[in-house]
């Protein structure tokens, strides 16, 4: 039987009362909270910023780097492929922005895997396939030089939201292009896959209770990021890509997600191409849920942990 926290129905009710209006509120809301990442880093020993060459300039990343290094953890912000940055690492931590970075110092401390954060580039500045080439370029960066710099070629990946759609993309294009599987694991949280909008996703309007971001707004995002209106490519919409000779995957969803039939479709499309997976449905779990201060967010976050640290023996 499915257990129903009562503090994750709780904070649904709190993310109703903070409701997002139009696309434009949205992105602009997100666009100042990627502000509000601009202040100088807090000088915590193995937290740094440093950029790449990326396909379209300076790419930025942030680096945790740990004392002992037996792992590289790539990951992919969310940000409906409009906003979020490098910094983003909520859905790794939980709770506010109060004392983030050193919780994943700690959390790179005690897995003993170094984190690398891509700030890829957004739309609607930067719309399709800016941020699938970002993605691709820094896993490239990663299988040439964190050995050398990091003392691991060990990889696994996170992404969240619409990181995930970028991530598997950029690994889709790692194995076609490159010849390469570096990853030994993903971790994938409430992905959006399809474009074209699955049925959970159409059905938002009138399921979500009042939860934030209608589905005018994912429309919208989804506008913004593929202007062409190219939602059946299987780069855009990765569910429909060839997924065969992928990494161990694990997902994670929620009932209260818009894009919950992306997550279940995605992961029964994984396991069909033959790929190892792992599938956690959190009961009323939103599309914040790994990184809430729920009892729900922390066994999210523990079961990350487990994947990573399992992934990378």
């Amino acid at each position: 039987m499915w257990h129903t926290d009562p503090i994750t129905v709780r904070t649904n009710e709190q993310m109703a009362e903070a409701k997002t209006g139009d696309a434009a509120s949205y992105l602009a809301a997100l666009r100042g909270k990627s502000r509000s990442h601009d202040a100088p880093l807090p000088d915590i020993e193995g937290l740094d910023e440093l950029t790449i060459d990326g396909p379209g300039g300076e790419m930025p990343l942030l680096l945790v780097r740990p004392k002992s290094v037996r792992g590289v953890l790539m990951y992919v912000h969310g940000g409906g492929f409009v906003g979020g940055t490098e910094r983003g690492l909520k859905f790794l931590r939980g709770g506010s922005n109060a004392g983030k970075f050193e919780y994943v110092t700690q959390l790179a401390a005690r897995l003993q895997i170094a984190i690398v954060s891509v700030g890829y580039r957004l739309a609607p500045e930067h719309p399709f396939p800016a941020g699938v080439e970002d993605c691709e370029a820094a896993a490239l960066c990663l299988g040439r030089h964190a050995e050398s710099e990091l003392g691991s070629s060990n990889f696994a990946l996170a992404a969240q939201s619409a990181g995930c759609n970028l991530a598997v993309a950029a690994m889709v294009r790692l194995r076609d292009k490159h010849g390469m599987r570096p990853f030994k694991g993903m971790v994938l949280a409430n992905g959006i896959y399809d474009l074209r909008l699955t049925p959970s996703t159409r059905a938002w309007a009138s399921t979500s209770g009042r939860l934030p971001v209608p589905l005018e707004t994912i429309d919208q995002c989804r506008r913004w990021y593929a202007p062409a209106g190219n939602f059946d490519d299987p780069e855009v919409s990765p569910l429909f890509a060839d997924l065969s000779g992928l990494s161990p995957a694990l997902f994670l969803t929620g009932t209260r997600e818009p894009f919950l039939d992306d997550n279940l479709f995605m992961e029964a499309r994984w396991r069909a191409a033959g790929g190892e997976t792992e599938l956690m449905v959190c009961p009323e779990g939103s599309h914040e849920f790994p990184g809430q201060d729920t009892p729900d967010g922390e066994l999210a976050r523990a079961t990350i942990n487990r994947f990573i640290s399992r992934v990378l023996q």
